[in-house]
């Protein structure tokens, strides 16, 4: 019940994310390419879902990957090292 709102959703296995682009295709037109992209954006989430990490999660460490270690917009004196 409440203990249980911290879960992500899923339907049949799969994260709500996954399904997202299924709700995208009737909207952009029933193209087989739009359904194959969609395909392709499901496996993917689902292969992320399989290496242990939530679809926010996996997007937030491509953002820091991309970003890279450096903290351009803070000053030196604020920059934290070790974190």
């Amino acid at each position: 019940m409440w203990r249980d709102t911290a879960r992500d959703v899923t339907f049949l296995g799969l994260d709500a994310w996954a399904l997202a682009p299924f709700v995208a295709v009737p909207f952009t037109g029933w193209d087989w390419r739009m359904i194959y992209l969609a395909v392709a954006v499901a496996v993917i989430f689902a292969l992320v879902r399989a290496a242990g990490l939530s679809v926010v999660g996996a997007g937030r460490r491509v953002r820091s990957w991309i970003a890279g270690a450096e903290r351009l917009a803070t000053p030196p004196s604020k920059q934290r090292f070790f974190a």
